[in-house]
């Protein structure tokens, strides 16, 4: 305790008072007096119970919780309010420290949370002298004002940080990311020459599909570099297939088993495993047209997070995929890596998104 402080109770120097009920038919919309619960206002009535500026605390429901009215209010009967401030205490420094106590929040001891009066009362508080504690709110309100702005700033970070993601897939799947490595190594093959192999290999094989996704086709809204070739996915891939909707629904679902990737596991960011769903060996045996391997690119083809993909990673395991989730299975000469990076880009989005592709 500092020389020139002392400790008192809440009760040697405040008297805490109950609020009053006002249920929502009562109240007057059009006034201008706020009225209090314990978390905030929650309404607005004509008239006031308090006698100026107003501590609420809250009694019952959000226990614990302090707010400040610069005005005479109407704290309502979850609540308790201080309204008189001996000797012109700031009201704004002991509402910022009764908020900094906590009150009730750790007291389980009752199955329905509140707090008692004389427990407050009883709350023992360092009092600094009067100009110390006008001080004390002023370097409080220009310090807090620096967190608001950085919590402001924080806030705007993952919109920030999505912008840039989707202004490097751009660029990576446009070809300017790697237009320096290209100058650097100009006897590389051209991917024209790729495409020619990849090419015969599905002319061997004799594939036939009749899902849309083989549809997806990159076109020359841009112009790519010289090395560069433009393909359908139909030409790239190997396999091409959608799950199937479980008989019996979710109801088939286990706590164990193998996995079950639906569309809240396939983000841009990779597979997600959280919350997955687990179907038995034997049904998976009976899906086996769907059986995941490593490398697969998964795509989201219906619901709201349509367009949505990513890979299956290497020693992944068994798996299987709902009917919302297509599996594309590409060719070893075309990196799943790659060809999921271009279909989460704003390239790769908007040709999903056309009218010659899927729709929601």
């Amino acid at each position: 305790m500092k020389p020139s402080w002392v400790s008192a109770s809440i009760k040697e120097i405040f008297e805490i008072k109950y609020g009053k009920g006002l249920p929502e038919e009562y109240r007057n919309s059009s006034g201008s007096v706020s009225v209090y619960g314990s978390n905030g206002v929650i309404g607005k009535h004509d008239k006031s119970i308090t006698a100026g500026p107003t501590i609420v605390l809250g009694r019952k429901g959000s226990v614990g919780e302090v707010n400040l009215s610069t005005e005479s209010c109407w704290p309502i009967d979850t609540t308790y309010f201080i309204d008189s401030f001996p000797c012109d205490l700031p009201p704004k420094y002991w509402m910022l420290y009764l908020k900094s106590l906590k009150i009730g929040q750790h007291d389980k001891s009752t199955a329905i949370p509140g707090i008692n009066r004389d427990d407050v009362y009883g709350i023992k508080v360092p009092l600094p002298p009067l100009n110390e504690q006008r001080r004390i709110v002023a370097k409080l309100e220009k310090l807090l004002s620096k967190v608001d702005a950085c919590k402001e700033r924080l806030e705007k970070i993952p919109t920030i940080l999505k912008r840039f993601r989707q202004s490097v897939l751009a660029a990576a799947c446009s070809g300017r990311l790697t237009a320096d490595w290209r100058e650097k190594n100009p006897d590389v093959e051209p991917a024209e020459e790729l495409l020619k192999r990849i090419r015969e290999k599905g002319r061997q094989s004799n594939r036939r599909h009749a899902i849309s996704i083989e549809k997806i086709n990159i076109n020359n809204s841009f112009e790519l570099p010289a090395s560069w070739s433009f393909a359908t996915i139909e030409e790239l891939e190997i396999f091409i297939g959608s799950g199937i909707t479980p008989r019996g629904g979710k109801s088939v679902y286990r706590l164990q088993g193998i996995p079950f990737i639906r569309s809240q596991n396939v983000r841009s960011t990779g597979l997600v495993l959280k919350g997955v769903a687990y179907i038995t060996s034997e049904m998976h045996n009976r899906m086996a047209r769907t059986k995941l391997k490593d490398k697969d690119v998964l795509l989201n083809i219906t619901g709201a997070s349509i367009g949505r993909a990513t890979y299956i990673p290497e020693n992944f395991g068994e798996g299987n995929v709902n009917q919302h989730v297509c599996i594309i299975r590409l060719q070893k000469e075309v990196l799943p890596e790659y060809t999921t990076l271009y279909l989460n880009s704003p390239i790769g989005q908007d040709l999903i998104f056309s009218t010659q592709c899927m729709s929601p």
